[in-house]
């Protein structure tokens, strides 16, 4: 039912039923932080994200996209310095956390950040090659474009 009112964007609703529930798993936590962030309610996600008992990757990644899409700076960009602190304290990262950033960044950063994840030894995936061979193209990086070519043949 939370993530039913969640799909649609009925914050209101699923913070009623949030608050009714005499359980909540991490699956609820997260659900009412994607809300939260999608509403662009990131202090309210935030504060939410504090107050869980326990956080899973899928928590920490769903705050960090919520900071990247949700900014206070230029329009379309995201609270890049909140979701860079979060990211840094995730106890634990995936290809679903470091492809979270790259595609959040969109800039120079996202190649610095790919080179991190391979280095950390993550395996880049489709999504994480999609994110990145867009992002060489528009800085018109042709060095870094050679590099991610030979990184998608050798996956």
């Amino acid at each position: 039912m939370l993530s039913g009112y969640v799909e649609v964007g009925l914050l209101e609703d699923a913070l009623k039923f949030f608050n009714k529930m005499p359980y909540r798993d991490i699956a609820s936590w997260t659900a009412m932080i994607t809300c939260y962030s999608q509403k662009g309610q990131m202090e309210n996600a935030a504060r939410l994200f504090e107050e869980m008992p326990e956080r899973d990757i899928i928590a920490w990644t769903a705050l960090i996209r919520g900071y990247l899409h949700n900014g206070k700076g230029y329009v379309g960009q995201g609270d890049m310095v909140n979701a860079c602190l979060l990211f840094g304290k995730m106890p634990q990262r995936d290809e679903t956390s470091w492809n979270t950033m790259i595609s959040g960044f969109q800039s120079e950063e996202s190649l610095d950040l790919f080179s991190m994840m391979i280095k950390e030894g993550f395996r880049p995936d489709q999504g994480t090659f999609t994110s990145i061979i867009s992002i060489c193209a528009s800085l018109a990086s042709l060095g870094w474009g050679r590099m991610v070519h030979a990184c998608v043949i050798k996956a």
